[in-house]
């Protein structure tokens, strides 16, 4: 068993991809902490996984990318990276969250930034 970043085009709704996800004997397990992203976990190696995907997606753009616990990391809550490193252990409850940072435009920086103003 493997776990497997699964990451597809914002044109396949998140609904239509939970179903095909659902819906995949190849995907044992699978979590959503992200829009239009999944790590899923399955027994096939990523070339035959992603066979059995563009079956299901047709022309939708995706990635599938194994996910190995020497090699990536990010923030998560305990339970999610418990999921990616044993792959067919329990599936962890997550807690939806609005990380989204504040709106500030590109072309503005925050009162108070260094290096705003002129020498």
């Amino acid at each position: 068993m493997k776990s497997y970043m699964f990451a597809y085009s914002q044109l396949c709704p998140d609904w239509q991809a939970q179903a095909i996800l659902d819906a995949t004997q190849a995907v044992t397990n699978w979590i959503q902490p992200f829009p239009n992203a999944a790590i899923i976990q399955s027994s096939l190696d990523a070339r035959d996984l992603a066979a059995v995907l563009r079956s299901r997606l047709g022309q939708t753009w995706f990635l599938v990318s194994e996910l190995h616990s020497a090699s990536v990391d990010g923030w998560l809550p305990g339970n999610a990276w418990q999921f990616v490193n044993t792959p067919g252990g329990p599936l962890p409850f997550l807690v939806p969250q609005d990380i989204r940072p504040p709106q500030v435009p590109l072309h503005q920086r925050p009162a108070g930034d260094p290096s705003v103003g002129g020498s």
